[in-house]
């Protein structure tokens, strides 16, 4: 008997159809190791499609579980007819939300677009499981000093002894994701959609004492291709805060990806607002919803 969740992927409709389309079948690859994916289409017209053959919408329920809305525009009816069906159905800054948050997913699907990240695993301690055998594991493959996220906190390690404890402490049956942590300089930059007349303002990289670090060109320019590259991706998203790995003579490695709200959320934003000469007004204006 097949227990796999069925996720819905709603596109098409008639507002930025082909951009639908698009995230769709991205949203598909990024989902199909983990559910089964079911491709639903909406045409300009506002018929449901599954499959290629049209679907009665209220017969969707006895094929999906939850639905993904990727058409930037779900006609009323639709919404009322998941809604009596008692479908969850969520936007793509849902699915975002979720990406930001979970490390071991972000990299899975940034690396293909050539996002460069530190080396990483996934693991977990099962119960009745040798902590000492999977430290040996980890040591195996990502040299020390190293920074695990148990899903809710960093926690750093620099030896074999502070890793065990580590995951001793951890709770089982619980993915923690491995990071090995390279030296150089850790940066932040803000990114923001239709600021200061630009469609993507990236402002200048400090460290998290707001500090200047004199990038050069090449870096700067390697930094800001991968930030178009972002936002490219996640359309919905207003404002990221990226975090970067940066040192002499090798690529800048995103270390960390995170949604930003609301004016003074992070210390750190603070710190670039003040050196980019941002005001509080301008943010406001812009970037507080």
């Amino acid at each position: 008997m097949n227990n796999t969740k069925k996720v819905g992927i709603l596109r098409g409709g008639s507002i930025n159809t082909e951009q639908s389309l698009h995230l769709g079948k991205k949203l598909a690859t990024l989902l199909s190791d983990s559910v089964t994916v079911v491709d639903l289409l909406i045409d300009t017209d506002g018929q449901l499609f599954m499959g290629g053959k049209p679907l009665i919408p209220v017969m969707v329920d006895r094929f999906v579980d939850c639905i993904v809305d990727v058409t930037f525009n779900i006609p009323t009816t639709l919404v009322a007819t998941f809604r009596g069906l008692g479908i969850p159905t969520m936007a793509p800054s849902d699915v975002e939300c979720a990406l930001f948050a979970n490390r071991a997913l972000m990299q899975k699907y940034l690396t293909p677009y050539e996002v460069n990240f530190p080396y990483a695993v996934t693991t977990h301690i099962p119960l009745g499981h040798s902590v000492p055998a999977v430290v040996s594991a980890i040591h195996k493959t990502l040299p020390p000093p190293w920074r695990v996220w148990d899903g809710a906190n960093w926690h750093s390690t620099k030896t074999n002894v502070e890793l065990h404890t580590m995951l001793d402490n951890a709770p089982r049956d619980t993915d923690l994701y491995v990071q090995e942590r390279p030296l150089g300089h850790r940066v932040e930059v803000l990114v923001l959609r239709n600021f200061r007349n630009h469609d993507l303002y990236i402002s200048i990289a400090v460290t998290t004492t707001g500090k200047l670090v004199p990038l050069s060109v090449h870096y700067k320019d390697l930094i800001h291709k991968e930030l178009k590259i972002l936002m490219n991706l996640f359309a919905h998203t207003d404002s990221v805060l990226a975090s970067y790995i940066v040192k002499e003579g090798k690529a800048p490695m995103l270390s960390s990806l995170d949604r930003v709200h609301l004016i003074d959320d992070h210390a750190v934003v603070s710190a670039i607002r003040e050196q980019s000469g941002i005001t509080d007004e301008e943010v406001r204006r812009w970037y507080v919803k």
